[in-house]
């Protein structure tokens, strides 16, 4: 019987964590609370917050003239972040005077992404250009950032 009791000893300390915080499968109502090796995510145990996501982020966009004599050409490099690994979509619209816009997007995943997009125009040199940088997350969320460039 002390076998018996010297297991019983180690899943509970095993329960209790070294910090007095639980384990997994073990809630705070006893044994599977929760569901058997779930994990109850309505409130921390040690009672501190938990962080909410912030979204997504744009670490970088640089603007590049990649321009030659027939075409005015804007390089669009970037670079995309989210602490919760649930990058969608990153969109850059190039727009200029009177003319429109012109769109390149690229589909992402995970918690980093970079990437470069390439607008050009037909005899657009002399010409400012704005370039909006979109990035999306699974869940719809955007953070967008804007630059300008002289062709």
């Amino acid at each position: 019987m002390a076998s018996g009791a010297t297991a019983l000893a180690a899943v509970s300390s095993i329960a209790a964590g070294a910090d007095g915080s639980e384990t997994v499968g073990y809630g705070g109502d006893g044994y599977g609370a929760g569901g058997y090796g779930g994990v109850d995510d309505s409130e921390p145990v040690d009672g501190s917050e938990r962080e909410e996501s912030v979204g997504p982020v744009i670490d970088r966009l640089e603007l590049r003239d990649r321009s030659n004599p027939q075409w005015a050409r804007v390089g669009v490099d970037w670079s995309v972040s989210h602490s919760d690994e649930l990058l969608a979509e990153v969109e850059s619209v190039l727009t200029g005077d009177g003319w429109g816009s012109i769109s390149e997007s690229t589909g992402v995943s995970g918690s980093n992404a970079a990437g470069e997009h390439g607008h050009r125009v037909r005899k657009g040199h002399g010409e400012r250009y704005e370039v909006e940088l979109t990035v999306t997350d699974t869940n719809g969320n955007t953070a967008t950032e804007t630059a300008t460039i002289d062709l």
